[in-house]
Formats: C-alpha cells, sequence, structure tokens
C-alpha cells in the first residue's frame, strides 16, 4: 500500500501494518489555502544625468517574494501498543475534550504547548485516525535588491 504516511515518515508500515482503514484521513501534503506573491520594481538606470547621480540612484531592482499558508496535517500518536502487534504506539482517541489553546496566549507558552494533551486518550484497540489536527500555518518574505554597474 502506498500512501502519504509512509513516504513522508519514512515507516512504509505505520503504526498498525494489519489494518489499512487506520490510514484514512488527510493526506500529510494537505494545504488547503497557499498564497504566493511575487513583485520586481526597477528604478530607471538615468542615462544623461550626471555621473555622480547615476551610479548612485540609478540601476537599482528590487524582488521580493511573499508565501503564505495554513498547516499540514499532523498525528498525534498514543505511545501505547494497544493492538499488541509489537510495531510501536497507535494512533490516538479524541477525548471530546477541546484540544485548542487559546490564541492570546505567550509566545513561549504557545512554542511549549501546541495544543492541550487533555484532548487526546490512549486509543482503544482498533480504533483512532491519522492526521487529526493541523500544525500552525506559516508565512515567509524572501527580498532582494541588486544594483546594475555598467555603462549606461
Amino acid at each position: 500500500m502506498l500512501s502519504s504516511y509512509g513516504s513522508v515518515e519514512g515507516n512504509t508500515l505505520g503504526p498498525n501494518p494489519f489494518n489499512s482503514n487506520d490510514y484514512r484521513g488527510l493526506s500529510d501534503f494537505d494545504i488547503p489555502q497557499r498564497l504566493v506573491v511575487s513583485g520586481i520594481w526597477q528604478l530607471p538606470v538615468l542615462k544623461g544625468r550626471d555621473v555622480f547621480i547615476r551610479n548612485i540612484l540609478g540601476g537599482w531592482q528590487s524582488n521580493f517574494i511573499y508565501t503564505a499558508q495554513s498547516g499540514t496535517p499532523i498525528t498525534i500518536l498514543s505511545g501505547v501498543d494497544n493492538a499488541l502487534m509489537g510495531v510501536g504506539g497507535n494512533f490516538a482517541d479524541l477525548t471530546g475534550i477541546n484540544w485548542k489553546l487559546q490564541d492570546n496566549r505567550p509566545k513561549s507558552d504557545q512554542i511549549a504547548h501546541a495544543f492541550n494533551t487533555a484532548g487526546f486518550k490512549v486509543n482503544a484497540i482498533g480504533t483512532g485516525c491519522r492526521n487529526q489536527l493541523r500544525s500552525p500555518g506559516l508565512w515567509n518574505i524572501d527580498y532582494s535588491a541588486f544594483k546594475e554597474f555598467g555603462p549606461y
């Protein structure tokens, strides 16, 4: 069986090689929202101007790429081999407690705790699903500036 689970984590068996239904869920590569914006701004080379002004102010180019996307799905493992297969922990079950934490927490707390662990429990045999949560989204800006030197 080929799945996104086996190709990302490098474990083609997964937590339960005997029950392929455990692998039903979002793909590891699922990113429902992604925005990429890029642009170039080029200043004129200022031909016909004084050589000092032309060499200092002319011939500049500025580029940017902005990327924003939602997070990828993540799987919570129980850490207990309830199916007694000897291949590691099984997927955790949801408890019904809200696993989301408040967004207005201090940054250090957000880094230390991405979700409420009380929202999960050790799975019952034959239960659990993969990719129950979504990791935080990300954004990135790449910027560059170039100066062309040469005869204008």
